[in-house]
């Protein structure tokens, strides 16, 4: 969670001084066992994708 990666994404969510609303959400999701794909190299943390289970028609 400390990558530069996450950095934006911290910002662009309401929190307080204490948490932040990605990082609630964040760990709301690792919580539920949740699953990512995830690409990462030497440079650290590249891109991810969050996998929803929808089980509505579509």
């Amino acid at each position: 969670m400390g990558d530069r990666f996450f950095d934006e994404l911290k910002s662009d969510y309401p929190g307080n001084a204490n948490s932040t609303g990605f990082i609630d959400w964040f760990n709301k999701k690792a919580a539920a066992n949740s699953t990512a794909l995830v690409f990462d190299d030497d440079d650290g943390l590249g891109a991810t994708v969050y996998l929803k289970d929808e089980d509505e028609p579509i």
